[in-house]
């Protein structure tokens, strides 16, 4: 794998792990919900003047 490839599996590995983590039936919800989540791969953004003023605008997916 290259460099890029090794990274995303890292991240895959340890959002596997976290979500492992979150034993106890009161996380059943979170955890199901968490798996579930897909990755937006066509938006756009926009920046307001404070660094944490963004918007995040799905296109499709």
């Amino acid at each position: 794998m290259d460099g890029k490839g090794e990274k995303v599996r890292k991240k895959e590995i340890n959002f596997e792990k976290n979500i492992k983590a979150l034993s106890g039936s009161e996380y059943d919800n979170l955890r199901k919900k968490l798996q579930d989540l897909k990755e937006l791969k066509h938006f756009s953004f926009t920046q307001g003047k404070d660094n944490l003023d963004i918007n995040i605008i799905k296109k499709r997916n």
